[in-house]
């Protein structure tokens, strides 16, 4: 007796045993970018655009282009292309383009943690 299922449900499957393969092989998650639901992911990144405090921290936060940026093999951070939208729920603090960041994903969006006081001098090309 033959089974049939359409190659979509066959394709969710494959990456569903996959990301459990990931998991039970990596228990802290670390590198392979899968959390657990609830949990927080820090990163590393670069506000590549001037983003204003918020309005009001709880309903009308701040918002603009946050950039990831990742250790190359000379520990360094450069750009990495990923870019995000960063919520800055700060209502006294804004962020100059082009400031290291520290971003987590929070709820389904990813929320601006910290940011240095200043842009910085020489940002990553």
């Amino acid at each position: 007796m033959a089974l049939h299922i359409s190659e979509t449900e066959f394709n969710n499957q494959v990456i569903r045993t996959v990301q459990d393969y990931l998991r039970k092989q990596n228990p802290g998650i670390g590198g392979t970018g899968l959390r657990p639901p609830g949990e927080m992911m820090w990163q590393w990144g670069i506000a590549n655009t001037v983003i204003a405090n918020a309005s009001n921290g709880l309903t009308s936060p701040g918002s603009g282009e946050v950039e990831v940026l990742r250790m190359d093999e000379n520990k360094k951070l450069e750009r990495s292309g990923v870019k995000h939208t960063g919520k800055n729920r700060s209502e006294s603090v804004s962020i100059a383009a082009n400031t290291l960041v520290a971003i987590a994903r929070l709820k389904g969006e990813w929320v601006i943690m910290w940011s240095d006081c200043a842009a910085l001098a020489n940002p990553p090309a």
